[in-house]
């Protein structure tokens, strides 16, 4: 596949399966195997993706929303920036309660297409402005004194 029909494939997951919400579709855009690497886990295959889909970001946020601000291809990868954006009204998420809070950060997802699929996304998200504006104060770490 030439670089365009590669970024087709990638705007087609983000708008199709994200923003439209057809998680039906993950089996033709992902390859059976397909990895995810994000912020230091690795998971795999359609059905995980499909579950965290579903339950963990839709259940917690369902007016959530991907913008395609930027894509750029070379070889077998595509590079997206996105915006996302949503409200906290469903489900608690990583054991945070819902307060009914907006949200919006900027990510950065390079994917590796296969025969038309996605196959490999490393994933990169600012978390922490993430969780501060779902109202979770979290500390910074105190360097360790130097005798």
């Amino acid at each position: 596949m030439d670089t365009e029909q590669n970024k087709t494939v990638t705007r087609r997951f983000l708008e199709e399966v994200w923003n439209q919400r057809r998680l039906e579709l993950i089996d033709e855009l992902l390859t059976p195997d397909s990895v995810l690497h994000v912020m230091g886990e690795h998971k795999v295959g359609r059905e995980t993706a499909r579950a965290t889909l579903r339950d963990i970001w839709l259940a917690s946020f369902p007016d959530l929303r991907i913008t395609v601000d930027d894509q750029l291809a070379e070889g077998d990868e595509v590079c997206d920036r996105c915006v996302v954006s949503g409200t906290h009204t469903g489900a608690p998420y990583l054991g945070i309660e819902a307060a009914g809070k907006p949200f919006q950060l900027t990510t950065t997802t390079i994917s590796r297409i296969e025969n038309g699929q996605i196959a490999e996304t490393w994933q990169d998200l600012d978390f922490f402005s993430f969780v501060r504006q779902l109202g979770v104060a979290m500390q910074r770490a105190q360097p360790a004194e130097v005798a």
